[in-house]
């Protein structure tokens, strides 16, 4: 979705976590979560990028929180 000079962004990230994510270390579970990124532009360059991401729901499937 866009908006005069921003763009908000509904992503999806899917993968194996085989590194150190958010102090957690890798576990070999498979991660499925979502984010939202919000772009701002100013004569056609990027000036502020923000990114929200699902912190929970991939806490959870790393094993570092109760389900």
């Amino acid at each position: 979705m866009a908006e005069g000079n921003r763009v908000v962004v509904f992503w999806r990230i899917q993968g194996v976590h085989t590194g150190t994510v958010w102090g957690v270390p890798a576990s070999g579970n498979t991660i499925d979560g979502t984010s939202v990124s919000v772009i701002t532009f100013r004569d056609g360059r990027v000036v502020d990028y923000t990114v929200t991401p699902d912190r929970l729901t991939i806490l959870r499937q790393l094993g570092a929180l109760p389900a």
